[in-house]
């Protein structure tokens, strides 16, 4: 069983809220700078500009924020395997994080890359707008990636619950239900990806918008799976970033790599959703 994510609140190192503040500056940069080109086009029925522009901001924000052994660029992970009968190779990655210090990859051209099924650390895909539909997209792509570097394991390979994986928009047109704190399309987009326990460790790792909601995952267990649910924006302040960022190193970062996280002691649980939970009479 892996240990369920859940990020560090509170005084964290004594450091007071220090670390907190610094991460939200960093989402309140590149959300600026999000908004800013969405200002200079103005009203659209284009969104490929915007899209691309998310893409780099997040691409350059992970790239100062991992050591230089990952390299973060956009691409395909080489090779094929088959699904349902049919050869097939891996989907587009919006950003691929890659290990060059062991590997060098297969192919290289600016920013775009084919690497190695071993060098693969990351599958992120971004979208401008969570909608139903983009989300399904979204989960669909990282899902199917993290297929491919399963079934292209090889003894090189490290397991797969150390490849992280997400679902990343800037905005969110899902409404919310005042019944409950969050709405059914994440949950049934997400559920639509899991059969059985050998899907457990292809769920994303984190999946959610930047100015909304976050979800984490809750790790692997054979009786019950979930995500854990937090608001994005706290009292103002944006967390959602640095949830991520949370995320991303607890997966790829050995002990003692990982940087220092901190969250306020009141970003409390909104709500976890389960998407899998054992029979109990089986």
């Amino acid at each position: 069983m892996v240990q369920q994510t859940t990020p560090p609140k509170g005084n964290a190192h004594g450091l007071g809220t220090g670390l907190f503040e610094f991460y939200a500056s960093q989402a309140s940069v590149m959300l600026a700078q999000y908004d800013n080109i969405v200002h200079l086009i103005g009203p659209t029925d284009d969104w490929t500009a915007p899209g691309t522009h998310c893409e780099v901001l997040l691409r350059d924000f992970i790239r100062r924020n991992l050591p230089s052994k990952f390299s973060v660029d956009k691409g395909f992970i080489y090779g094929r395997r088959e699904v349902e009968g049919k050869s097939k190779h891996c989907p587009e990655i919006d950003i691929l994080i890659h290990d060059t210090a062991n590997y060098r990859p297969a192919f290289r051209l600016e920013d775009f890359v084919i690497v190695q099924p071993e060098a693969v650390r990351g599958v992120i895909q971004i979208k401008r707008t969570l909608t139903s539909g983009q989300l399904a997209s979204a989960l669909e792509n990282v899902v199917e990636a993290k297929r491919f570097v399963r079934d292209c394991k090889t003894q090189q390979s490290i397991p797969l619950d150390g490849v992280f994986s997400a679902a990343v928009f800037f905005e969110d047109e899902v409404v919310v239900p005042k019944t409950k704190p969050v709405s059914d399309t994440y949950q049934n987009q997400i559920k639509s990806h899991f059969t059985d326990l050998s899907d457990a460790y292809t769920m994303p790792n984190y999946v959610g918008s930047l100015k909304h909601l976050s979800f984490f995952f809750g790790g692997l267990n054979k009786n019950k799976m979930h995500y854990k649910v937090y608001k994005s924006v706290h009292n103002g302040v944006n967390a959602g970033l640095q949830g991520f960022l949370y995320c991303l190193s607890e997966a790829i970062l050995s002990f003692g790599m990982q940087p220092r996280f901190q969250f306020p002691d009141d970003y409390l649980n909104i709500d976890h959703f389960v998407f899998y939970e054992a029979d109990s009479n089986s």
